[in-house]
């Protein structure tokens, strides 16, 4: 097996970091609702000293430079249990912004760009502390101050024990040992033993060497963690006792006794030491206690825990309990989602193979196997699919911001609201969906939300809505961005369409369709061009996004109340369980989960049916494929017609036969069908012959224009 090179752990390293500044960014939006917000305020501390410890070690140092400072403007807040100013958090975004680009794409015309911002940050730094009488600004104090004090906190000691027992491949990995033990050093007092396997267990994939450390810190356990954040399988850590230990002369003799030993600790007996040196009774987390009120113990012989005793039992529950709350999730590499999927997929058009095999020859055994495999294939199908899946709040963090810089940038105030975001869908449409969805968003902002005083005018709250909404519908996810703003005016855009040439003046459109309007290439509502809107660009794309998803896109809007857009997407791309039918010579695919019946039909009945039928006592429309798609040929006495779902209501597609169901691996018609608009893919059948899926939407919508 190949061993990864240095730099696929650079590249590993970076992922993490951009993980970090991800979480640490939804910490800053939060900390703008909440200032005062303790624990945010940790969190951006935490992740800019582990950034700043771990950045060295990929030769990063401008990461490291602006990290250190950043992390510096934090301690100070937090430390004072103080308050963060709105010109903190803005220039801690823009800080997220800059180590995003530093670590992914660094350009040689980085080096004023790094110097203006750390002078920024050099002129917060050092302002000085106010008075400590002060009290918390309020949060929409745009004074400009860093923060405000109020009283400083209690401070908790601990006393750690650290097994780092790293594997062979270390070094190959570019993790900086030194970096590490330097980590722990500053956490606090400490003694740091370095040891050698011995020689029976020299070749046990370890590195040759182990270091075992004992420290006394009032750090919270997350800062002690980061330490090891790339070497976590590798490390132990374990409390040894709440209180500093260092303090307690005889513990410094029994740390001596260790020294001199070249044996792995047992922290069961440290634990029993420290048990011995502070009694239960002692009062906790206090400072430093002289040697002579201390009780004397023998450092050289030190107590063990009984076998069975309760003790015993307190610390392997504690293990037990620590083991079961690891954890589980794994990251793992798209690429081999992908390969993944692309298995599945032989896979089923494998047995669909083996299903015309034993139905050609008549093999009763083959039957049963097909069966067992069938359900194998279906479980693992779902399987594939289901890892696949990512809830969609993975794209609300830069929706979140989008909202917040926009409005900013436009002078309104704008509340982004959210709900169903748990909601999953295949990661291949997440990861197209982020751009759409910020356009869409952007013209909520731009276009739909009015100014403060044009709310105020219509009595509406200062603060526009902007809510995103997930939810699921059938084998369909429904996505809704709807603002309280304007709305559209119908008669407007009617007016913008003539005026474009779009439509012509003695055109009658429906609202519904004069909304569908703004997704012409070219149409645009703006009065003027921005750099945010009015080039007549965006909406055309956005559509065109949401189609390559096999997806619908619609508008709808009531003037000064609002405009909502709805988005439907198929929950994943890969395999969709369909009806095989023909018409002519050609095989048609059509998704089951819009399918509503089959019904025959006379071919006469069609002829003269002038596009409806009474079905279950309704005029129902109806579509001749061949007619429509000029298949040519002669068609059957007898037909079928296979009523599908469109928006809401129904509409039957007239075909010759139906052919079985199947479950289709759908795949790209490639470039040069591109252009065939009523078609979304294609799938191999078991017998090596095509299938076209078709696009019964478009289909639907373009022909009964």
């Amino acid at each position: 097996m190949q061993q990864p090179s240095l730099q696929q752990f650079k590249q590993k390293y970076v992922e993490e970091v951009i993980d970090m500044l991800n979480d640490m960014e939804g910490a800053i939006l939060t900390l703008e609702q909440n200032p005062s917000s303790l624990d945010e305020i940790n969190q951006v501390f935490r992740v800019m000293h582990t950034i700043k410890g771990t950045s060295a070690m990929y030769d990063f140092k401008t990461v490291e430079k602006i990290t250190h400072d950043v992390e510096g403007i934090y301690s100070k807040i937090r430390d004072a249990q103080g308050s963060v100013s709105k010109e903190v958090s803005t220039l801690t975004l823009e800080c997220v912004d800059l180590l995003r680009h530093l670590l992914n794409q660094p350009s040689a015309g980085d080096d004023a760009l790094v110097d203006e911002f750390l002078a920024r940050v050099a002129a917060i730094n050092g302002g000085g502390n106010p008075p400590a009488q002060q009290q918390s600004a309020p949060a929409d104090d745009d004074s400009g101050g860093m923060f405000l004090l109020n009283d400083p906190p209690q401070q908790n000691f601990a006393t750690y024990y650290v097994l780092f027992a790293p594997e062979a491949d270390i070094a190959n990995r570019g993790v900086n040992i030194k970096g590490i033990l330097d980590g722990i050093k500053e956490l606090g007092e400490n003694t740091v033993f370095e040891r050698s396997w011995p020689d029976d267990k020299a070749d046990n994939g370890k590195f040759y060497m182990y270091w075992e450390a004992i420290f006394a810190t009032d750090k919270p356990f997350d800062e002690i963690n980061e330490i090891f954040l790339f070497v976590s399988d590798e490390v132990k850590i374990d409390k040894i006792a709440d209180a500093n230990l260092f303090a307690n002369d005889d513990f410094k003799e029994q740390l001596a006794a260790y020294q001199l030993s070249d044996t792995q600790i047992d922290t069961d007996e440290l634990k029993a030491v420290a048990m011995l040196l502070f009694k239960p009774s002692e009062p906790q987390n206090t400072a430093p206690v002289a040697s002579s009120q201390q009780p004397k113990t023998e450092p050289a012989t030190p107590p063990k825990v009984e076998p069975n005793s309760e003790a015993e039992q307190k610390i392997i529950a504690k293990h037990i309990e620590a083991s079961d709350t690891k954890n589980s999730g794994i990251k793992v590499d798209s690429e081999k989602l992908d390969e993944l999927m692309n298995l599945v997929s032989e896979f089923v058009n494998t047995k669909a193979e083996m299903l015309l095999i034993a139905e050609k020859y008549d093999i009763p055994e083959l039957h049963d196997i097909y069966e067992k495999v069938d359900k194998l294939s279906n479980k693992l199908k779902d399987n594939a699919l289901s890892i696949r899946l990512v809830p969609i709040e993975s794209l609300m963090l830069r929706f979140q911001r989008l909202v917040r810089d926009l409005s900013r940038e436009l002078g309104k105030q704008v509340d982004f609201v959210t709900e169903g975001t748990d909601t999953e869908l295949d990661k291949t449409i997440i990861d197209n969906l982020a751009v759409p969805l910020m356009h869409i968003i952007r013209n909520s902002i731009d276009h739909g939300i009015e100014s403060v005083e044009r709310r105020r005018e219509l009595k509406k709250p200062d603060h526009g809505i902007i809510k995103f909404t997930a939810f699921y519908s059938g084998n369909n996810v429904f996505i809704q961005v709807q603002d309280d703003g304007a709305g559209m005016n119908p008669e407007y855009l009617r007016e913008k369409a003539i005026e474009k040439g779009f439509i012509k003046a003695t055109d009658h459109l429906t609202n519904r369709q004069l909304y569908d309007l703004v997704f012409l290439p070219g149409f645009s509502t703006a009065q003027k061009i921005t750099g945010i809107s009015g080039r007549g660009v965006g909406m055309d794309a956005v559509r065109q996004h949401i189609m390559k998803l096999r997806g619908e896109i619609e508008m709808d809007s009531e003037v000064d109340l609002g405009t909502i857009t709805t988005i439907k997407l198929p929950l994943t791309l890969s395999i969709v369980d369909a009806l095989l039918v023909s018409v002519a010579d050609t095989q048609l695919l059509i998704p089951v989960y819009i399918i509503d019946s089959c019904i025959n039909i006379r071919r006469d009945v069609v002829d003269q049916s002038h596009g409806r039928i009474i079905h279950e006592g309704e005029p129902t429309p109806i579509l001749d494929l061949r007619t429509s798609l000029n298949m040519g040929g002669t068609p059957p006495d007898d037909c079928i017609v296979v009523m599908v779902k469109y928006k809401d209501s129904r509409v039957g597609l007239v075909i010759d036969k139906v052919r079985g169901e199947h479950q289709a691996v759908l795949k790209s018609l490639g470039k040069y069908f591109s252009k065939q608009e009523y078609l979304s893919g294609g799938s191999i059948l078991g017998d090596g012959s095509i299938a076209l899926v078709l696009d019964t939407n478009k289909l639907i919508r373009n022909l009964q224009k």
